[in-house]
């Protein structure tokens, strides 16, 4: 500034048009661009495990500004660049380490006596990452942990880049970048949360900022934020393209090392359990509607285990005569809303059985036997990974109201063969009395099996029921409450031993107890096995269905309905976990139920209804808090950005009343004032003057007697600020809101 004639008190201000680079961001504005960047991340990764990390995430985020705070103190100059370097990389390695335990690394992995044992943890979770499905609940922690600690990780190592002490950090805020973009689109990849372009507008507005707030001002910066919104309109027309028609497809890569097909013995065994469960993919299957994925219908219980009953077996010819029982066609013209299309595409799945659902009507694109109890198998042998199908499937969707008003009385002639049961030590398969009959004759012979306590336990538990879907959800209740255990010991028989010692077990137990019991009391049940619906995948509708899915349960006819899909395994189970986002712990026939089983089905239910109670088309995490955390992002975020603007309408570019002068200048041309680069103070004094509002008058006018009488009068204080705030624009309140953004309170910071 100079004065060329002090009466006019003339001032050369630079034109907005030259502005030049103003000095970095305060130490504070940096680091919370940076934490508001990181947050968005941590967010996405805290979506990706069923039981959130996030508070743990947050103190973690809070330990890495800390650390990124003490980088910024240590200042490298003229003999201090070993020992600078030195504290920051004390400071870096520091923040790391705090960060992974505070998101749940035990901290004794950390010492280096440890750290083998940490290095095979971490490799076994990245192993199973690949095929686990997201929102992960399975069982195989450091799965889960990687997960909870890849976020902070990422970001302990951005804001060491970002921050390590150096003359010029440009190119280092760039790779810093880098990283965070990196740690918001992995777990976005993974899975894809709602409202994909508001986040992907949330990033652009973020990492703009984090380059170009506080380091460039007047025209530049304007250009900046012209350059910023151009890019996200041209952005967002080619992201919801690519939303539906993905430009680089993903999921058939192999990260971390193929996997080899995995086959499975449907029969019941019930030792401990030994299938694969390592989240690797078996199938996707494309579906309207969730359901249960039937490999084998279990028919004949043997007198210990429940197995697929054989035609070339001469004990199993009455189960197999059973299969002709309940037209398919008389229901599927009764119920034509519960027929169903799946497409089925085998991924690491090794099977003879082609996998379908309910009672399919019809399979197309490939050739298959198929028996009247839905079980389908390939003449030609084993499926290979690749081959895709289609199955047209009947399988009921019921109310509560209309299992509980079906017909109780089931028709000998029809159904004296569903209740079939063999007891050891008796030579003859026995047929219990049908419900609401009774054979004193036949149930002598029961008491007087292996099974007596189970006939009774059964007839106990079912005392209260007046109807057959009353004693399936007294039975299902009272199981619900046993443990969930893959470790089960070998017993003679296994379910008794289940029901009264062990009170503990896997799918196989529940599911063959229930069955028993049910046909004790004289109900049509059968055992399947197969897989659980499965996850869920927001991006293209599918459900991804994984090893641990593999599954057993039990079917139940009921008359005018058919076999209806029952589950009395509990929610601690791999493949319960991931039914419909566990939002839910129980289904049959694709209708949700609570645990007492008296809800509402979910008749006319939507696959998009299906996909948000999973938390995959809402940003859900699993948990149902999806809206919060987006909400608190948000608001974080704003806070973060008020924050930040006033920090920098705050700052100082020269002395106090230089840097008042430019202030008012800038604030005039923010509400649409021109002003010429050689505009005076007096000019300008009288100018504002002249439109009637003196105080912007009197403002201009105490600026210039600071400037240049002598002894300098103060320069204008708090009140005739607001005064000059009022009168720039005057108005409503939205324009009252920009007067205040124009000109905060407090005025410029003195430099310090």
């Amino acid at each position: 500034m100079s004065a060329a004639n002090p009466a006019l008190g003339r001032i050369d201000l630079p034109r907005r048009s030259a502005a030049v680079p103003s000095a970095a961001p305060s130490p504070a504005v940096e680091v919370s661009l940076f934490a508001a960047l990181a947050f968005l991340g941590l967010v996405q990764w805290s979506r990706l495990i069923v039981e959130s990390p996030m508070i743990k995430l947050l103190f973690a985020l809070a330990a890495i500004c800390a650390g990124a705070r003490l980088l910024l103190a240590v200042k490298p100059g003229p003999g201090r660049g070993l020992p600078a370097t030195l504290a920051a990389a004390a400071i870096a390695i520091a923040t790391l380490a705090l960060a992974l335990m505070l998101a749940g690394m035990p901290a004794r992995l950390l010492l280096p006596a440890n750290w083998g044992e940490l290095g095979a943890n971490i490799a076994d979770g990245l192993r199973g990452i690949e095929d686990a499905p997201v929102p992960y609940a399975g069982s195989v922690d450091w799965i889960a942990l990687d997960l909870a600690l890849a976020g902070p990780a990422i970001a302990a190592v951005a804001a060491a880049v970002a921050f390590w002490p150096a003359a010029n950090r440009g190119r280092r805020r760039v790779f810093a970048l880098m990283l965070l973009i990196a740690s918001f689109a992995i777990p976005v990849t993974l899975y894809p949360p709602g409202g994909q372009l508001f986040w992907g507008v949330v990033l652009l507005i973020g990492s703009a900022s984090w380059l170009w707030i506080g380091r460039l001002s007047g025209s530049r910066r304007n250009l900046a934020l012209a350059v910023t919104l151009a890019t996200g309109v041209v952005a967002l027309p080619v992201a919801a393209r690519a939303a539906d028609e993905p430009l680089l497809s993903y999921k058939n890569w192999d990260w971390f090392g193929g996997s080899a097909a995995v086959a499975f013995q449907w029969d019941h065994e019930y030792g401990p359990l030994d299938w694969q469960r390592d989240g690797a993919t078996m199938m996707s299957v494309e579906t309207d509607r969730a359901l249960y994925w039937k490999a084998s219908v279990l028919d004949r219980f043997d007198g210990v285990r429940w197995q697929r009953a054989s035609p070339s077996d001469p004990l199993a010819i009455n189960e197999v005569n059973v299969r002709r029982v309940a037209p398919k066609g008389a229901l599927t013209k009764l119920h034509p809303g519960w027929v169903e299309e799946a497409r089925f595409q085998i991924e690491g799945l090794q099977t003879s059985w082609v996998v379908g659902a309910g009672v399919p009507l019809a399979v197309t694109d490939i050739d298959v036997d198929a028996s009247r109890d839905g079980t389908l198998v390939h003449p030609a042998g084993t499926l290979e990974g690749g081959t895709e199908y289609a199955v047209v499937t009947y399988d009921p969707n019921p109310t509560v109201d209309q299992l509980q008003s079906a017909p109780a009385s089931y028709p000998a002639a029809r159904f004296a063969g569903t209740t079939l049961l063999s007891m050891p030590n008796d030579p003859a398969t026995i047929a219990m009395p049908l419900w609401g009959t009774t054979d004193p004759t036949i149930e002598d012979r029961v008491l007087a099996s292996p099974y007596e306590e189970t006939y009774r336990l059964a007839r106990t538990w079912a005392a209260e029921a007046s109807t057959p879907y009353e004693a399936v959800t007294a039975i299902v209740g009272q199981l619900r409450q046993y443990a969930y255990t893959p470790e089960v010991p070998v017993h003679q028989y296994p379910l008794p031993s289940f029901l009264f010692q062990d009170r503990a077990g896997y799918c196989q137990q529940f599911a063959g107890s229930l069955a028993l019991m049910l046909r004790m009391l004289g109900i049509p049940a059968r055992v399947v096995s197969g897989f659980a619906p499965g996850t869920p995948d927001s991006a293209d509708g599918t459900y991804e269905v994984h090893d641990f899915d593999a599954h057993s349960w039990v079917e139940v006819f009921f008359r005018g309905i058919g076999w209806v899909t029952f589950d009395p395994t509990p929610a601690a189970a791999p493949a319960e976990s991931q039914r419909l986002g566990n939002q839910e712990p129980e289904i049959r026939g694709g209708a949700l139920l609570s645990d007492s089983a008296e809800g509402p089905g979910l008749e006319g239910r939507s696959s998009a209804d299906d996909a948000a109670a999973a938390g995959g088309g809402s940003g859900g995490d699993g948990s149902g808090s999806a809206g919060t955390i987006v909400l608190v992002a948000l608001a974080l975020i704003a806070a973060a950005g008020g924050f930040i603007f006033w920090r920098l309408r705050r700052r100082e570019i020269g002395d106090p009343g230089e840097a008042r002068v430019a202030e008012l200048r800038a604030a005039l041309a923010g509400a649409g004032w021109h002003l010429d680069a050689g505009t005076t103070l007096l000019a300008l004094e009288e100018r504002v003057a002249g439109s009637g509002r003196r105080a912007l008058g009197n403002y201009a006018r105490a600026l210039r007697r600071n400037r240049f009488e002598r002894p300098a009068p103060p320069l204008p204080d708090a009140t005739q600020r607001r005064a000059m705030r009022r009168a720039l624009i005057a108005g409503g309140p939205l324009r009252r809101l920009r007067a205040w953004i124009l000109v905060p309170p407090g005025g410029p910071r003195p430099l310090r």
